[in-house]
């Protein structure tokens, strides 16, 4: 069974990195995975929650904030360094064409992947968002994790298992934040719509 997902992400991996890799791409892709580049997003995030709940949204803040921690740590502190798997720019028969060099840490699972992916999930669930603009967030999660395997950090199921634990995790929290309103607050707390 084991061997099944390493031929899959083997054979993913260089589909991803080097048959469907451009030059155009690259730059493209780098953005993407670039955490630096998406911190004005996630200021409008944080105005929005502002906006949006008013003085209970240091609520919402806070759960966002645990629940992209949590995946952070669990992923970077407990699955890398537990599965120890090698990252695809570590392998010399796969020929990364991204990124030169090698990178010193594992790969499963992807921190990227986990993070971006419990903001997204997060920003769905807190706001009442048409239907574009979900899919928008969704379309942005998924082409951060696949950045990461066009990069030659990842293998697919690295940003696929990362982004299920930030899925996961943010609905673990989210189950959290509605205890808390419930207990401490006599009305449920709504946005204002």
């Amino acid at each position: 069974m084991l061997n099944w997902f390493k031929n899959i992400d083997f054979w993913l991996f260089k589909v991803i990195n080097q048959e469907l890799a451009s030059e155009t791409l690259d730059v493209f892709m780098a953005a993407m995975s670039n955490k630096f580049f998406w911190i004005p997003l996630y200021l409008l995030i944080l105005l929005f929650l502002i906006k949006q709940y008013g003085i209970v949204s240091w609520l919402y803040i806070l759960t966002l904030i645990l629940a992209v921690s949590s995946a952070d740590l669990i992923s970077s502190k407990l699955m890398k360094p537990g599965f120890e798997r090698i990252r695809p720019c570590n392998i010399a028969e796969l020929n990364p064409r991204l990124p030169i060099g090698k990178s010193p840490s594992y790969g499963f699972v992807s921190s990227h992947a986990a993070n971006h992916a419990a903001v997204a999930t997060f920003v769905i669930l807190a706001f009442s968002l048409r239907r574009w603009k979900r899919a928008a967030f969704v379309i942005w999660a998924v082409l951060i994790a696949y950045s990461r395997v066009y990069l030659g950090k990842h293998f697919f199921f690295d940003v696929f298992f990362g982004a299920l634990l930030g899925l996961l995790l943010v609905y673990l929290w989210w189950f959290l934040l509605n205890i808390v309103k419930k207990k401490w607050f006599s009305q449920p707390i709504k946005a204002e719509h």
